[in-house]
């Protein structure tokens, strides 16, 4: 029995592209018919697929699937699939660090959602960061613009960090910091705690607080009103703002036709 393009793409669970591909170079050989003019495929030319995608499952390309099946004796596949194993175990490993971070994502999201936005005590999470903003304005340092792409690439494992400085929350001024920052699993993972240009924050006792900021102008103009709940918090409970606070910014959202910043911060204290 022969099958058609649609026909042998469906059962492979491939595109036709990739069956006009292997047609191309000479892999498969199919025949036309003569009233209709379709293309029509033999079972063993879906066999000979079947193997292609079989060792495309390992990372090879359809061109590198092409040459093993067309050219490559055991020898060449055994070499072949020797070369994959430091890809695939890279791969394994990067997956894995995706779902870490996405189970901790998850939990963390959890006890915010449970705490609201009341104020805790807690340790702050060990941070590395890069700051690249003054406010609205990018700072002018060597090397900023690819240490930045570097770190954006990193996403999911780098978020948005936001810092402001200890004299402007005790001023009740404005001025923020933006930038983008990693716990310190992940910034070891990446090797990025080594660079130069990167801060460390480390844990420390903080008070925790969660906002909903309407716009990122906001974050500028809501400085003042902002910080009064949190220092009134401090007051109460006897304790003094020790440093600068950091945090990050947990989702964006639109509404009612306005981005929303849901952003956790922490003030660390004495």
């Amino acid at each position: 029995m022969k099958y058609r393009i649609g026909e042998i793409a469906k059962m492979l669970g491939v595109s036709a592209e990739a069956v006009r591909y292997f047609e191309k170079i000479g892999l498969i050989h199919p025949t036309r018919d003569e009233e209709s003019g379709y293309r029509l495929y033999e079972v063993g030319e879906h066999n000979i697929l079947m193997r292609a995608r079989g060792y495309s499952r390992f990372g090879f390309t359809l061109a590198e699937a092409a040459e093993l099946i067309a050219n490559g004796d055991l020898a060449d596949l055994t070499a072949a699939l020797k070369e994959r194993e430091a890809p695939l175990k890279e791969s394994i490993r990067q997956q894995m660090l995706l779902l870490r971070c996405l189970k901790r994502r998850r939990e963390h999201l959890e006890r915010v959602c449970a705490l609201g936005e009341r104020f805790r005590v807690e340790t702050s999470p060990p941070l590395y960061g890069v700051l690249y903003r003054r406010g609205y304005e990018f700072m002018q340092k060597e090397g900023m613009s690819a240490q930045v792409r570097e770190w954006a690439e990193k996403k999911p494992f780098a978020e948005a960090l936001l810092v402001y400085k200890k004299e402007t929350i005790l001023a009740g001024g404005k001025g923020y910091y933006l930038g983008l920052c990693m716990e310190e699993e992940f910034a070891k993972a990446f090797g990025v705690d080594r660079q130069a240009g990167v801060e460390y924050f480390p844990p420390r006792k903080s008070v925790y607080s969660l906002r909903r900021i309407p716009h990122e102008r906001a974050v500028e103009s809501d400085l003042p009103r902002s910080f009064a709940p949190t220092l009134a918090f401090l007051k109460e409970q006897g304790l003094k703002l020790a440093g600068d606070s950091c945090g990050r910014t947990l989702h964006t959202s639109k509404k009612n036709g306005e981005y929303v910043h849901y952003c956790e911060q922490w003030f660390p204290v004495e």
